[in-house]
């Protein structure tokens, strides 16, 4: 094992998940395959940017880009199990943009010399309507903790997502990198890009039961 087989390995990825895909005649463009396609392209995205945070030994950028693939293992967990879950997690990632849309429009607003954005406007009217139609008007989206614990892996979630937001603060650093305490810098990335790579690949078993599947 050393470092560049596993960002090797942490190209290939995503393209064989989506070669797959391709091959059982998955729709991307919409429905299940349109967000089963954003989660690959996330995981995508995390992927290179472990490999880029690999290759300069940043150890907290990569810590934190491992937390969200291991994050992303239990939502695609939660999304491989029903349709149902499928259609719930749209409509609470519609909560969530929402959520975050409202608020910058409260910042926005402050301004005296703030001008309503009608795309933006019309895109919040968008979100509203899917969420009435899924039923999930006045709800709050869930975090990930919750969705663990939907799927019986909470206990799993809260230990190994507390240890690698350790590792990705700066204090921590300061102290494991200091002059008392010798820190081994690419031994350290070599085992985050094995984490991430082993995080990705359990993703896309996730998910690849979710395409052979039948909704």
């Amino acid at each position: 094992m050393n470092l560049p087989t596993e960002i090797q390995k942490a190209n290939i990825l995503s393209a064989a998940f989506l070669r797959m895909g391709n091959e059982r005649g998955t729709d991307w463009t919409e429905g299940d395959g349109r967000m089963l396609f954003d989660v690959v392209n996330l995981i995508q995205s995390l992927l290179e940017r472990c490999v880029d945070a690999a290759l300069r030994s940043s150890v907290m950028e990569l810590s934190v880009c491992v937390r969200n693939l291991f994050e992303l293992t239990v939502i695609s967990d939660y999304l491989s199990r029903s349709s149902a879950n499928r259609i719930r997690f749209e409509g609470e990632c519609a909560l969530d943009t929402l959520e975050v849309m409202d608020s910058l429009r409260r910042i926005d607003e402050r301004d005296p010399n703030n001008e309503a954005n009608l795309i933006v406007q019309a895109k919040q009217r968008e979100l509203e309507d899917k969420i009435a139609f899924l039923g999930l008007t006045g709800k709050r989206p869930r975090d990930t903790r919750l969705i663990a614990r939907d799927i019986g892996r909470e206990d799993d979630f809260s230990e190994i997502y507390k240890v690698y937001s350790k590792m990705s603060h700066p204090s921590a650093w300061a102290i494991l990198g200091g002059r008392d305490v010798s820190t081994e810098w690419e031994s350290l990335s070599l085992y985050l890009m094995l984490r991430a790579n082993g995080y990705a690949a359990e993703c896309f078993q996730h998910l690849f039961l979710t395409i052979s599947t039948p909704t």
